[in-house]
């Protein structure tokens, strides 16, 4: 019955009710930098969207350009837990990490847009596989009946990709 909602400009991520009451805001609006649990710093560096899991833990994928590309993970109190990724284009690695989806089985997808794939992992940030596309992989959508639809930007496509194998069956 909530919805949480990333502000890239003012770095923030918030809990809210059905009515827009806020119910939680992680970050600190209007500063960027990284999230540091030790020196007390608690800051998104251009976060992008969020994503839940099974367990109600809150996954945030960041990075949008300039920003430093990583996904947190909180509890469903917004507790910080953990986080991982960085600038670069080995596995585990973002660009810009845009996209974020959760499946059934709780297995974490990463929209790697300028990077071209999709990468996924475990909620514990431990890499299991990826897949590469010829286009900008923008933003992410799990459908019940086993597909994921994609955009791709900057093209204005979407694409139909099979779950099972990360096959692309079509684009429009």
């Amino acid at each position: 019955g909530n919805i949480w909602v990333t502000d890239v400009g003012a770095h923030w991520v918030r809990k809210m009710d059905a009515d827009g009451n806020i119910l939680l805001t992680l970050g600190t609006p209007g500063k960027n930098g990284l999230w540091d649990e030790a020196a007390g710093q608690h800051l998104f560096d251009q976060p992008n969207e969020t994503a839940l899991d099974s367990q109600g833990n809150l996954y945030v994928a960041q990075g949008h350009g300039a920003g430093e590309p990583r996904v947190l993970k909180f509890d469903a109190n917004g507790t910080f837990i953990t986080q991982w990724g960085t600038r670069g284009t080995g596995t585990g690695e973002f660009f810009a990490a845009h996209s974020i989806e959760i499946d059934s089985n709780d297995r974490l997808y990463v929209a790697d847009r300028e990077n071209m794939r999709i990468e996924m992992f475990d909620t514990d940030g431990k890499f299991l596989d990826q897949w590469t596309y010829t286009a900008m992989v923008c933003g992410i959508y799990l459908h019940s009946d086993g597909f994921m639809w994609m955009t791709s930007g900057f093209d204005g496509e979407f694409g139909k990709i099979d779950m099972s194998n990360g096959t692309l069956l079509g684009s429009m």
